[in-house]
C-alpha cells in the first residue's frame, strides 16, 4: 500500500527566499504558523509560532523569488523531507524542510508590489511522479 506524505501550511514568509551558493534552481525560506487560543484558567490571549523550513524547485522556485517577500502572506503545498549532514566538529545533525511543490500567493493586490493575478497560484506535477510507490 502506498503512503501519503502532503503538508499544508497558511502563513507568512519569516525572510526574502534565497537562492544558496551551489544550488542552482533552490529557493529556500522560512514559513510561520501560529496558533491562538485562551487560556481556560486566566483568560489570557495566548499564542504560539512555529516555524518551517521550505524548499522550492523548478516553476516554483522561479514564482517565489520573483514575487514572494519576507512577511508574505502564502499557501503552501508540499511534502516533509528528513535530512543529515556532518557538522565541522564531526557530529551528525538531522535536519527537516517542506519540499514546496504549490504555492499560492495570498496577498491582496493593494499589500503587493507586483501584479501577481496570473501567477497566483503555481503548482508543478514533477514532485508527484517520484511519490508514487508502484
Amino acid at each position: 500500500m502506498a503512503g501519503v506524505n502532503k503538508i499544508i501550511l497558511l502563513g507568512n514568509v519569516g525572510q526574502d527566499p534565497i537562492s544558496p551558493p551551489g544550488a542552482p534552481g533552490l529557493v529556500t525560506f522560512s514559513v510561520a504558523t501560529s496558533l491562538n487560543w485562551i487560556d481556560k484558567q486566566t483568560s489570557e490571549k495566548k499564542t504560539t509560532t512555529e516555524w518551517h523550513n521550505i524548499n522550492c524547485n523548478g516553476k516554483v522556485a522561479d514564482i517565489v523569488s520573483k514575487y514572494v517577500k519576507k512577511g508574505s502572506k502564502i499557501y503552501i503545498e508540499g511534502r516533509l523531507k528528513y535530512g543529515k549532514y556532518t557538522d565541522k566538529n564531526g557530529n551528525e545533525v538531522k535536519t527537516s524542510h517542506i519540499q514546496c511543490h504549490g504555492v499560492q500567493l495570498l496577498d491582496s493586490k493593494q499589500e503587493s508590489d507586483h501584479n501577481t493575478d496570473s501567477l497566483a497560484h503555481v503548482q508543478t506535477k514533477q514532485d508527484f511522479d517520484d511519490d508514487i510507490g508502484f
